[in-house]
């Protein structure tokens, strides 16, 4: 059968677009003030380390753990420089360099940081939500005698690990199973998404 752009839309109903995302960060401030001022950021790569077994010269591999990279976002600056502190409050949380000792890890590490990908209706098509996480660096800001350009910084968060909830995958803060038509889209599922809001991706029959 000839491939042509009418059968590719036939096809492909829509893409999704890497602007439209919210960032969730609650120990730090709401979700739409760090939304608008994050840049950008990544819905990290989902990896598995692998073993080699080695017999008669020949290699098999097999699947070990995953791995979770860090995670990074690059954020506007505000002229108080409020939300950078805040990153730096927290990170500081992490050794006290007054008694050189480090803190328990349950006072700095924090759970509910997610990343969620918006379909062009504004309803969560993907969601990461990362376990344990913490800023391991808090980047620098560039000052220059040029000027004209925006203030911006990275911070990058370590983490235990990420969960993923997507129209495919596992689905967790779900109040029903899972129920995927022909097309992989769920019906019946609800989300509970950003700051207690509820997301209702549901595609009716």
């Amino acid at each position: 059968m000839a491939f042509n752009l009418a059968t590719f839309r036939q096809r492909v109903h829509s893409v999704a677009r890497n602007q439209y995302f919210v960032v969730r960060i609650p120990q730090v401030g709401e979700s739409q003030v760090i939304t608008a001022l994050c840049r950008s950021t990544a819905i990290p790569a989902v990896t598995n380390s692998t073993l080699p077994i080695t017999y008669r010269g020949m290699e098999m591999k097999i699947a070990d753990r995953p791995q979770f990279e860090d995670w990074t976002c690059t954020f506007l600056c505000d002229e108080a420089h409020s939300l950078r502190n805040t990153f730096i409050k927290w990170s500081s949380l992490t050794y006290n360099t007054q008694n050189l000792r480090s803190l328990p890890h349950n006072e700095y590490k924090q759970d509910g940081l997610s990343v969620s990908q918006l379909a062009a209706d504004g309803q969560i098509a993907t969601t990461v939500t990362f376990a344990g996480a913490f800023p391991s660096s808090v980047g620098e800001i560039a000052v220059t005698q040029d000027g004209g350009e925006l203030s911006q910084f990275d911070v990058t968060f370590t983490y235990d690990q990420f969960f993923m909830n997507s129209l495919d995958g596992d689905m967790i803060f779900s109040d029903v199973d899972v129920d995927a038509g022909e097309d992989g889209r769920m019906k019946g599922v609800s989300i509970r998404g950003i700051a207690g809001v509820r997301f209702n991706p549901s595609v009716p029959a």
